[in-house]
């Protein structure tokens, strides 16, 4: 191997010379250039294990970024269908009374005591809205706030705030729903000549249509806010939806 001789710092050239003319031990620096093959096994080895790693980690987070994504969607849609059922649980109230408007114009057209018949209504129709808050509470409607905390911070607590807001218009239905049909009943205490149950029966139809049509415009008002924000956040692409459950601004 070629040697390279290297002039030692602080010693005057002219020794130096002197010394290597006289034979005396010279200093030499020296690199072994050859490369094993081992060690480049080794090092390729480790090259190979450090991209394994780096493409597996970016693999996990990729799939637990498409996790959260699907599940946030899940979550979203539920919230929304949570208060699609509500309404048309409530709504369904109007819908089975229809029968006991006919038992009701028959107990009437029968003596004419309407005291008898109103009492008859009231106990059929506070049994139907008492069957359709226990659905809500079976179903679990009232607590689906609940699973959006696992994606928003704010937004459960408007959904609740809704949801609130649909219980007092429940009892709101409910009282006026009553007081709208003993109304329409009382209405034909007295009548003279003959008692035509249609008549009736026309008038309690139009209370609780009524009724009907100002829970829905009442709830349609209420749940708008919330609804929309949650169709916003389900018409995210991923991208979108993954920064916003990030930053909780969902």
């Amino acid at each position: 191997m070629r040697c390279h001789y290297v002039a030692i710092i602080g010693v005057p050239v002219g020794i130096w010379d002197h010394v290597r003319h006289e034979g005396s031990p010279s200093v030499n620096i020296g690199f072994d250039t050859t490369i094993k093959l081992s060690d480049l096994l080794t090092s390729l080895s480790f090259i190979l294990a450090v991209v394994a790693f780096l493409y597996t980690h970016q693999k996990d987070r990729t799939t637990a970024d498409r996790e959260q994504i699907s599940e946030a969607r899940v979550i979203l849609t539920n919230g929304l269908s949570g208060l699609e059922r509500w309404g048309n649980l409530a709504e369904s109230v109007f819908d089975e009374a229809q029968p006991n408007i006919i038992v009701t114009t028959e107990i009437w057209a029968k003596d004419g005591n309407v005291i008898m018949a109103r009492d008859h209504l009231w106990r059929e129709l506070n049994t139907i809205f008492q069957d359709v808050e226990r659905k809500i509470l079976d179903e679990k409607l009232s607590s689906a706030y609940i699973a959006l905390y696992r994606i928003s911070k704010d937004l459960p607590m408007e959904y609740r705030d809704v949801l609130t807001k649909l219980r007092q218009l429940s009892d709101e239905t409910r009282r006026a729903t009553l007081l709208d049909t003993q109304r329409a009943v009382l209405g034909f205490d007295q009548q003279k000549g003959e008692r035509v149950t249609a008549q009736m029966g026309d008038q309690l139809r139009e209370a609780i249509e009524s009724n009907r049509m100002k829970y829905h415009d009442k709830f349609t008002e209420i749940t708008a806010s919330i609804s929309a924000r949650i169709l916003n956040g389900v018409a995210k692409d991923d991208q979108d939806l993954l920064v916003s459950i990030r930053l909780q601004s969902l």
